[in-house]
Order: C-alpha cells, then structure tokens, then sequence
C-alpha cells in the first residue's frame, strides 16, 4: 500500500500542469474539451465537483478560476492515489516501462502512475501494466495522441529521485 501522505503534491502540480495545460489556467482543448492546467473533461469535473459538494461550475466559471483548480486537482490526484491503493496497484513499482511514443524507459514510480492515471483513468493503467494494451488520449487519430506508457514513463522518470 501506498502512502498518500508520502506524495509530493507541488512539485507533481508543477510537473503536470505544465504536460497537461502549459501551466495555463486558461488552457482549452478543442479536440477533448478539457480545461485549464490540468485539463480536466466534463466527466471528471462533474465527479470531483460532486465530491466537493459544490454545482458543476461552467467552462468560462472553471477557467477563470485558478484556486478552484486547484482545488479540483488536489481532490482528483487524492482520488487517484486511493484508486492505485484499492487496485493494488503499487505493486508495480520498480517495474521497468517504455513509452510508446516517447521511447522513455524508467522505472514505474507513484508519479507514473498517477500520472498514467490522469490521462487514461485507473483502468486504462490497469490495462497497459496487467493486460499489455496501452491506450492512448486520441483513438481516432492515434498518430496523434500521447499513450498511457507515455506518461508513465515520462513522470515517472522526472521523480525518480523522489521515490
């Protein structure tokens, strides 16, 4: 088991931010929809707003409003981390990966695998580490997306001095 506690949320925030959204809080993706640094989808903003027990704040509303995403994204990274606990997940770690596209061997660190997470859900991690199929962000134009390896791979490379 993992312990949350132990999780570097800044220094992640940062690191994220800047793969996700251009450590922009007005970023917009056309193609998926997803908003702000972390670019969160209408999904996942419906789910951590529930959580948070406030309404669903419109695009315009989320985008202008740094401190809600960041609070969104603190809510969503605890779930993700409680996610990989309940999956059993951690025992991963210390397992070698290689990006799909990006060619990045590491090590899988919890950062990976949150990181894997964000992008293609607990389940598509699930996938890529038990079953071998790594799913990317774009299936219509593969070419074109980023890979859940990838971004396993990646984050898990730029901390792994952390863990």
């Amino acid at each position: 088991m993992y312990n949350i506690n132990n999780f570097d949320f800044q220094s992640f925030s940062d690191a994220l931010g800047g793969s996700e959204g251009s450590n922009s809080y007005n970023a917009y993706n056309p193609r998926t929809g997803a908003l702000g640094k972390y670019q969160f989808i209408s999904i996942t903003l419906n789910q951590v707003a529930s959580e948070l027990n406030i309404p669903v704040p419109s695009d315009s509303e989320f985008l202008n409003n740094p401190n809600m995403q960041e609070s969104f994204y603190i809510q969503y990274a605890h779930d993700i981390l409680n996610y990989i606990n309940s999956f059993g997940l951690y025992k991963f770690l210390g397992e070698s990966v290689t990006g799909k596209n990006n060619n990045i061997t590491s090590n899988i660190n919890i950062y990976g695998l949150v990181a894997g997470s964000w992008l293609g859900g607990v389940g598509g991690v699930v996938n890529l580490l038990e079953l071998g199929i790594d799913a990317n962000d774009n299936p219509v134009n593969p070419s074109q997306g980023t890979y859940i390896s990838d971004y396993v791979s990646k984050f898990s490379q730029i901390f792994e001095k952390k863990t």
